[in-house]
């Protein structure tokens, strides 16, 4: 797949972000200023030059793309009128404890051990690389392999729960 094709696919531009998001550029930068919203995952630098009956053309183009679930993060945002890093990090958290918690209630094992870390310093770990968008970067692998992810996962938790695979 073209990058261009790619990114077209499973990310926003700044400018498509910001319109269904209902926000200006300025708003995006104070956010991610203020440590609400991550950066982008992808910024490319084009160098272009075009060629027409006029002449040769050459110009440089800037673009930062944004992983599509970010308008869900900037809705929330807005939803909850949040307006700190501390305010946004403590909703962040809430929500991927629940997360957590809902995994452990589907049988898989989750306990401060699996992180490396006691889980509030885990928390801070995934907050960060949240905001530097490290898991927009990683959008298109985990679609890529989202079959093969479900079916890993439904053998692992077969196995945990000692069901019978054949």
């Amino acid at each position: 797949m073209q990058l261009s094709k790619f990114l077209a696919t499973y990310f926003y531009t700044t400018e498509e972000l910001c319109h269904t998001l209902s926000i200006d550029e300025e708003t995006l930068s104070a956010w991610q200023q203020s440590s609400l919203f991550p950066k982008p995952s992808y910024c490319l630098q084009s160098q272009l030059e075009c060629s027409s009956y006029s002449g040769i053309y050459q110009c440089e183009e800037y673009q930062d793309y944004y992983p599509r679930g970010a308008a869900s993060w900037g809705q929330l945002i807005i939803k909850h009128d949040i307006s700190s890093s501390c305010q946004a990090f403590n909703y962040f958290a809430q929500q991927y404890s629940n997360q957590l918690s809902k995994l452990a209630e589907q049988g898989f094992a989750i306990d401060e051990e699996l992180f490396g870390s006691e889980i509030d310093e885990h928390l801070q770990q995934v907050w960060q690389q949240f905001l530097c968008s490290k898991y927009g970067v990683l959008t298109a692998l985990l679609i890529k392999c989202s079959s093969l992810t479900n079916s890993l996962n439904l053998l692992i938790f077969r196995q945990t729960k000692g069901v019978d695979l054949i």
